[in-house]
């Protein structure tokens, strides 16, 4: 075995385009699986076509100029093609330019590693497709491009490290893949999102800064099981991070500042959103419709320009507690409409209007042990029922500390003191109130 090893290391040889081979096609032609080839400075009019049997080759640019140019090809070529269940080959340090297709496209490539390559002005700078799998996506320059990267039905690839900017369409597609990790790319002023996915599941999202897309920092559709953490989520013209129907995503420890509305969730069920710093958003810090069985936790959300949490459809089962709220310009929490949740243990303090806001079509919430400090309004503001409204402090608040309009609440052991108006106000009917502590109030 060790001396089979050694007579294989012998035969692989490096073949010098051009000195030995005019074109790099015919050096890949030439090539066998383990060969080396090395590529000089020049601008190269072709497409590159890499097959099974030629697996273990590395294309290695030489120079700091070498160019393949598909300016004269026809309008669906592609630069590099790797196609036909392809293992291990390199692609690496090329500038990539004016294909009608792909810059590089990979069809059914395993284990691949495509790296500090440039690719501009193709239809998609790298295409991805099925049966690909396990490929290295790194520290690669990809601008100017209709999509800067796609993946289409794929498996467990890595994205890494690559500069993804000034694409007329996305920066990247996911689409129906599973289990991709895009980590610590930088993407930017892209015309469309910077992070599309469509369908799949287990994909991993981190470490990225994503800013000044012309759409939504991240969208998302349809899925399971994405992980969305540590990344940078700034000046975005839509949404930093838009999710539709996604099924259990985490998101954590981003910073999402400075875009339309930071977090937009529609009909997602089983979602954790923890310990995000939210702020400086043109609307909502978070905004639910149609969220289930969910869990906003330890978020910081503040300085956004509408409420720190709207929800404004059917929030059901979910939790919204240790959450630092504060300089909202409307509310700190608005729930619209709701059954089954959980405000706890919340610091909601210095917001626009009120602290706490639950609409007339809430009922059956449990509002408990959070601080309502010196918002200009409420401090927690009931117009549902059947509320429970435990062991609260609401102090300071511009008007009144606890306000029930809603019927058939529970109001138990909160403390309410040095509102404006009144420290507890009931225009309710069949609400109960237990072991408050307060000022002033309106009950008889």
């Amino acid at each position: 075995m060790i001396m089979e090893e050694q007579n294989n290391k012998k035969e692989r040889r490096s073949i010098v385009v051009p000195d030995q081979y005019q074109s790099i096609q015919a050096a890949v032609d030439a090539a066998l699986p383990g060969d080396r080839i090395l590529v000089k400075n020049g601008v190269y009019k072709e497409t590159i076509s890499i097959t099974d049997d030629k697996s273990s080759i590395k294309i290695i640019a030489s120079g700091k100029e070498v160019i393949m140019d598909g300016s004269t090809l026809q309008m669906n070529s592609n630069g590099f093609t790797i196609t036909g269940n392809v293992v291990n080959v390199k692609i690496k340090g090329f500038h990539i330019r004016n294909y009608g297709g792909n810059g590089i496209l990979l069809v059914g490539a395993k284990s691949c590693i495509i790296k500090k390559n440039t690719i501009y002005n193709n239809t998609t700078g790298i295409f991805v497709s099925s049966p690909s799998f396990d490929n290295e996506i790194t520290d690669n320059s990809i601008f100017n491009n209709a999509n800067g990267i796609t993946s289409v039905n794929t498996n467990d690839n890595y994205y890494s490290y690559n500069m993804i900017y000034q694409n007329t369409g996305n920066g990247f597609i996911l689409n129906q893949s599973n289990d991709e990790t895009v980590f610590t790319n930088v993407i930017r002023n892209n015309q469309q999102n910077g992070i599309g996915i469509n369908g799949g599941a287990a994909h991993i999202l981190e470490g990225n800064e994503i800013v000044n897309n012309s759409q939504n920092g991240i969208i998302l559709a349809a899925g399971l099981s994405y992980r969305i953490m540590n990344n940078k989520i700034m000046d975005n013209k839509v949404n930093g991070i838009q999710s539709n129907n996604v099924f259990a995503i985490n998101i954590e420890n981003n910073r999402i500042n400075d875009n339309n509305t930071g977090i937009l969730m529609n009909s997602c069920r089983n979602s954790v959103v923890k310990n995000n710093t939210i702020n400086h958003n043109i609307n909502h810090g978070i905004s639910l419709n149609n969220e289930s069985v969910s869990i906003l936790l330890g978020n910081t959300i503040n300085e956004n320009g509408g409420n720190g949490i709207f929800a404004g459809t059917s929030l059901v089962q979910s939790s919204i507690y240790n959450n630092v709220i504060f300089r909202n310009s409307i509310n700190g929490i608005h729930i619209s409409e709701s059954v089954l949740n959980t405000i706890q243990n919340n610091d909601i303090v210095k917001n626009g209007e009120n602290g706490i806001l639950m609409d007339q079509l809430t009922n059956l919430n449990t509002i408990s042990w959070n601080k309502t400090l010196k918002n200009n309004r409420d401090g927690i503001q009931i117009n549902g029922d059947n509320a429970h409204i435990l062991r609260n402090k609401s102090i300071s608040n511009g008007k009144v500390g606890i306000r029930i309009n809603g019927n058939n609440n529970r109001i138990i052991a909160n403390k309410a003191f040095k509102n404006g108006k009144l420290d507890i106000m009931n225009n309710g009917i069949n609400n109960v109130y237990e072991k408050n502590k307060f000022g002033t109030s309106n009950l008889t």
